[in-house]
């Protein structure tokens, strides 16, 4: 599990597809791709999910694509940012065409099982740290989402991007699922996270269980 945690932390929990204005070209709208009144089912995972309206689903390509030009701090976070994650099961950001961090919520999937919340955040945030000008804001403190059992985070750091500083507030959350586990991450520029931040906390509690 500590691996794959590592890996969690490292994919998700960075800078993961929020920067760089999003054109939206090369996805669908949310609209597209819903189920039932704009909530996205899982069935394989389980889960349902409902993103924020009028938001843009990006795919793992177009985040990993969008990645090349930040610089996070770390060698080896930049690395796994670039890569395409197939643990990815929903993406979405806000549309946005301007340079400049996007809002965006994402849902990855890993194997391994948390049976301990303190033990998971001491391999994680050690990680995080490797991110400029990291502060650890808030928790880690229970907070469930929907039936799950999680904890969170909340935190900020500062990137370059094509060369532009970013500063960044990202909240975030483990929610175990037996053997497996979710990590639920959502970031918006520090200067909006008072605005945007309980726009994506919303919607990272619509998770639950796919009926």
């Amino acid at each position: 599990m500590k691996r794959s945690l590592i890996a969690a932390c490292l994919v998700i929990a960075g800078v993961l597809a929020w920067f760089v204005g999003f054109q939206g070209t090369e996805t669908p709208r949310i609209s597209d791709a819903a189920q039932v009144n704009g909530q996205l089912n899982f069935p394989a995972a389980g889960i349902s999910f409902r993103p924020p309206d009028g938001w843009y689903i990006l795919s793992a390509q177009e985040s990993a694509r969008i990645m090349q030009n930040v610089d996070s701090g770390s060698d080896e976070l930049d690395e796994m940012l670039r890569s395409p994650d197939p643990t990815l099961l929903i993406r979405v950001a806000r549309d946005k065409t301007t340079l400049g961090v996007n809002p965006a919520i994402s849902i990855n999937l890993y194997p391994g099982e948390i049976s301990d919340f303190e033990a998971a955040f001491d391999t994680l945030l050690p990680v995080l740290r490797q991110t400029s000008d990291f502060e650890l804001l808030e928790g880690p403190v229970a907070d469930p989402l929907g039936p799950f059992e999680a904890q969170r985070i909340r935190y900020k750091f500062s990137a370059q991007s094509s060369g532009v500083r970013l500063e960044v507030t990202e909240v975030l959350w483990l929610v175990p699922r037996g053997l497996q586990y979710l990590v639920v991450s959502s970031g918006a520029a520090t200067e909006d996270a008072a605005e945007l931040l309980p726009v994506l906390i919303k919607s990272a509690r619509s998770l639950d269980l796919l009926n």
